[in-house]
Parts: C-alpha cells; sequence; structure tokens
C-alpha cells in the first residue's frame, strides 16, 4: 500500500464521524460475568455467561431476538457462553422458541472452556462469531 494511501486513511480516523480510536479498532470493555450452575434465560443486561455443569446438563436460553435485534438501526446484542468444568455434562445454548443459531435450534458445549459467542444479525437468527 502507497504511503500516501496510509496516510489519507489515518487522517479519514481523525475526522468526526468517529466516536473515538477505541471504537475504531475495538478498544477493550469491561463485562460482569455471569455465572450459572443450572437452566437460565439471558437478560439484554448479560453479556457472558460462565456455566458449570458439574452437578448435570444446563440450558442457556438466548432473549427473544424481538428485543435483541433492532432492524430499524440494524444493531444486534452480543451474547458470549463458556463452559468452565470438565465433567461429561453438556451445556446447551438455545434460540428462543423457533430462533435460530446458525440455522439450528441448539448449539451444544462439551468440553470444558469451550465457547460460543452469538450476534443477532435479524429478526429471526443469531450467528455465532
Amino acid at each position: 500500500m502507497p504511503v500516501q494511501q496510509r496516510n489519507d486513511e489515518l487522517v479519514d480516523l481523525l475526522r468526526p464521524e468517529f466516536v473515538s480510536w477505541d471504537s475504531y479498532i475495538g478498544g477493550g470493555k469491561q463485562y460482569k460475568v455471569e455465572e450459572k450452575t443450572a437452566n437460565y434465560t439471558i437478560t439484554l443486561a448479560d453479556h457472558h455467561i460462565d456455566v458449570d455443569a458439574s452437578s448435570g446438563a444446563v440450558t442457556i436460553t438466548l432473549p427473544a431476538l424481538s428485543s435483541a435485534y433492532d432492524s430499524t438501526n440494524n444493531l444486534g446484542y452480543v451474547f458470549r457462553v463458556s463452559k468452565n468444568d470438565s465433567s461429561s455434562n453438556a451445556v446447551t445454548l438455545d434460540g428462543n422458541g423457533a430462533e435460530t443459531i446458525n440455522g439450528e435450534t441448539t448449539q451444544v458445549i462439551i468440553f470444558q472452556y469451550d465457547t460460543i459467542t452469538v450476534h443477532a444479525v435479524s429478526a429471526t437468527e443469531w450467528r455465532i462469531i
């Protein structure tokens, strides 16, 4: 890439349309981690759900896309679900009702420390990102 083009791109970053450098480069943010050991429905105030399924299988249900996706502004919530124990019990991530996650109604986490991050991308679908 020519130096002039790089400089022009950097100048574009300094324009007032950019809220902040952090928002452009994905700067760090703090999120509360919810620790769960039983079935739970995610709320819009949640971000990361850390599940201990050592006592049995756990189902985490996503909120309805009607509240998690803003079709007017094309904005959707992002949630992360992880399994923190080494048991063979599954953590199931369940779409709300008939809503899907990558085309499926559920996704399953089996292994310790595995994580699924989903993004509300439309009024009918969550996507794993």
